[in-house]
């Protein structure tokens, strides 16, 4: 090759025939590179036996790497308010650029790491300020965390700033756990930021009430565990309800001996 065809060719492209015609110990290394690009399923040769380094789009984990290349939204003053059992969020875009749209992603203690909870329609292409609203709705009673996934029309994810939602109101969190997954007793925790009187029931998945646990029990503020036996029940899904004075909470447990 001459020195003007180095200058016009990409430094992602591979022909063929330059292995073949480069010294041995280069054309090993050379090839070695053609054989890595086959192996990371990059796209197949062209006519001219030269292949060109695109985006991934086959698997959600190889197209966010190239995200810094990416940039889709302008997303500022992310903002989360909480107003009884719900949230309210808000951002603004100073502009958009192939934007298909917003996951709104939620990570709570419940959910054990990321869900979606919602998507948001973009603008496509949009070069002013443009303004979303999105209300998550009977969010858990806990401090939350909120990020924006934001997609691509080409497929690829940008992320936003992640945000924090503090809880309010009486109740802090209500979990079921166990220190022991062989054991059959399980612990209901309800944590309160002042004093309350709680009722604490448990159902199975028809809602039929099987154990009443607690019933107006008046509870200082902090931490409060609850042991429940599931020994004497058969494998199942149940619920565990809790009531307050600002409304009904509930759990979800799946009970295997």
């Amino acid at each position: 090759m001459n020195g003007a065809e180095d200058q016009n060719e990409s430094p992602i492209m591979v022909r063929i025939s330059d292995i073949l015609s480069y010294p041995r110990f280069p054309r090993l290394t050379l090839a070695a590179l053609a054989v890595t690009t086959l192996l990371l399923g990059f796209p197949p040769a062209a006519a001219d036996g030269t292949r060109t380094l695109r985006p991934h789009t086959a698997s959600s984990s190889m197209a966010e790497l190239a995200v810094p290349t990416a940039r889709h939204a302008d997303v500022r003053k992310f903002e989360g308010v909480r107003s009884g059992r719900d949230v309210y969020l808000e951002w603004i875009t100073l502009q958009e650029a192939g934007n298909k749209g917003f996951e709104v992603q939620r990570a709570s203690s419940e959910s054990h790491g990321w869900e979606e909870v919602g998507f948001v329609q973009g603008n496509g292409d949009a070069g002013d300020e443009r303004r979303y609203q999105f209300r998550d709705r009977n969010v858990p009673p806990e401090d939350l965390r909120y990020m924006l996934r934001v997609r691509g029309t080409d497929g690829l994810i940008q992320y936003s700033q992640i945000i924090s939602v503090p809880v309010s109101g009486v109740l802090r969190s209500f979990r079921v756990g166990g220190d022991d997954a062989m054991t059959a007793v399980r612990t209901a925790t309800v944590e309160l930021a002042n004093e309350e009187n709680i009722s604490l029931v448990l159902a199975d998945h028809r809602g039929n009430l099987i154990d009443r646990i607690a019933g107006q029990t008046a509870l200082s503020s902090g931490r409060h565990d609850f042991p429940i036996d599931f020994s004497r029940l058969p494998e199942g899904q149940y619920e565990l309800y809790l009531y307050t004075s600002e409304g009904r909470y509930r759990r979800t447990y799946e009970y295997r001996k």
